[in-house]
């Protein structure tokens, strides 16, 4: 008699293959391959991210975006907490994008770089929309700093929201004495200026003080690969240079 116990959900699934094939490859995507261990762990990831960011049970996500291994990432993720991810077809007009995030009322939209400048353009048009995260870097990375879990994508969208900065990245710096602090790299909008101290006290009435940038730095452009992606590691590199342990 097999003693085997059904599964309750998908994401009971994720973890029973993380278990029994966890070196097994889950999924390959643009030269991106991942281990059903590894996608277990990302999942994980983001559901706590999402609830960390006050997302609760029940409570729908909002997905604007091609298919990708990030997609399921996401979808797995939310099921973890409990959370329900609503799809939004990237064939359609802002208009009708902005009514299905509004519709579901979800908290958080989650939007793919090939959109990203389609959501600024709709951004008042989503009033119930508390934080906006591209999935560039796929599952949400977290800074620790103090103690603390910090999402960076939660503090890039707090960025964004100043009406002069065109795009922002959040990464971890050493910090001797928090482990890690919370740095902004920022692009200006043209024409626009803003100094440090601007950046941080605009975050700082958005978010929590302990997410809040301790240092910013203005580039011209970030970093990016052919695909559009922004390369955190080359921004985080000259910090870690020489540094026995890295976070993210």
């Amino acid at each position: 008699m097999s003693t085997t116990q059904p599964l309750a959900d998908l994401a009971d699934m994720v973890r029973e293959r993380a278990k029994s094939r966890g070196n097994a490859i889950a999924f390959e995507f643009e030269g991106r391959v991942t281990s059903f261990a590894e996608f277990d762990i990302k999942t994980n990831r983001v559901a706590n991210a999402l609830i960390a960011m006050g997302v609760n049970k029940g409570e729908r996500i909002a997905y604007l975006g091609k298919n990708s291994d990030n997609y399921f990432e996401l979808l797995m993720g939310a099921m973890k907490a409990g959370v329900v991810m609503a799809p939004v077809n990237w064939r359609l007009a802002g208009p009708e994008v902005a009514f299905i995030v509004s519709d579901c009322k979800a908290p958080v939209l989650f939007v793919g770089p090939e959109f990203i400048t389609q959501v600024r353009q709709i951004k008042d048009q989503l009033p119930g929309v508390r934080s906006v995260i591209t999935t560039e870097g796929g599952a949400p990375d977290m800074i620790i700093s103090g103690g603390e879990n910090i999402y960076p994508a939660e503090v890039e969208s707090a960025l964004c929201d100043h009406p002069d900065v065109a795009e922002a990245a959040v990464i971890g710096i050493p910090d001797d004495k928090w482990g890690e602090a919370v740095k902004a790299v920022v692009v200006m909008k043209p024409g626009k200026q803003a100094t440090a101290t601007d950046i941080i006290n605009f975050t700082r009435e958005r978010i929590a003080g302990f997410k809040t940038p301790k240092s910013v730095e203005f580039l011209p452009a970030l970093p990016r690969n052919p695909s559009g992606k922004i390369l955190r590691r080359q921004l985080r590199e000259p910090y870690w240079a020489g540094k026995d342990r890295r976070v993210n």
